[in-house]
């Protein structure tokens, strides 16, 4: 791996050039076939794919869903309490 500075997102784009040993205009053909014999092939790994059931059970454990929920719930209570606090809530959080 290049030697890069560890804050190389607010580097100079000479000073990342220099040390990918790369130019404005990119590689030439010859660099290009070198560093794939050298590297290999830019890919990214795949990942197996989470199940149906891992997925949703993921999505529920999420912060924002509880807070949702918890929302509904309370105007569900607010609307069940009065008449009042229903026509505040229907000028609030229409359904």
């Amino acid at each position: 791996m290049p030697d890069l500075p560890d804050d190389y997102w607010s580097a100079p784009a000479s000073a990342l050039l220099d040390a990918l040993a790369g130019s404005p205009s990119g590689l030439t053909g010859a660099d290009a076939q070198r560093r794939l014999v050298e590297h290999g092939p830019n890919l990214v790994e795949r990942r197996q794919r989470d199940s149906d059931g891992r997925l949703l059970g993921r999505q529920l454990a999420s912060p924002l869903v509880g807070f949702i929920v918890a929302a509904e719930l309370t105007k569900h209570w607010f609307y069940r309490r009065s008449p009042r606090r229903r026509r505040v809530l229907r000028v609030v959080a229409p359904s």
